[in-house]
């Protein structure tokens, strides 16, 4: 077999994955044609947009779980936020606005605990004083 109609055909597999969104699959695939001729401009071409386009849908992921927490925010829930932020960080590692919500909701989780046990100290006295 030829080695550009078999490249092609490769390529052809690629693209079909990408279009189906199996981003992981075609990066693998990629690299291991890349592996076998890493001389092939098409090649980096069709791994740099893989990259680009799981960038694209990160990006995309991580504003819907932002959206999704604003109920969050409103109930306080912040130990639910930071999960959630935790997660973010993973798939956006470099995301300034994630890692600032994330210290502004541990700040906010810091002090709410401090009231919560402020709160059950005072309990615990009023119950310490009744008895």
């Amino acid at each position: 077999m030829d080695i550009a109609i078999y490249l092609a055909q490769e390529e052809q597999k690629i693209n079909g994955l990408i279009g189906s969104k199996r981003y992981s699959e075609a990066y693998n695939a990629c690299k291991q044609l890349l592996l076998r001729f890493p001389e092939e401009k098409d090649l980096l071409k069709i791994k740099k947009r893989i990259e680009n386009e799981v960038a694209e849908e990160n990006e995309k992921i991580v504003e819907e779980k932002l959206n999704s927490l604003k109920p969050l925010w409103k109930s306080n829930s912040y130990a639910d936020i930071l999960k959630t932020l935790k997660e973010l960080l993973a798939l956006s590692p470099n995301n300034s606005k994630i890692k600032k919500l994330y210290f502004e909701t541990q700040e906010k989780y810091q002090k709410q605990v401090e009231d919560l046990q402020k709160d059950f100290v005072k309990q615990q006295s009023v119950r310490l004083n009744e008895l």
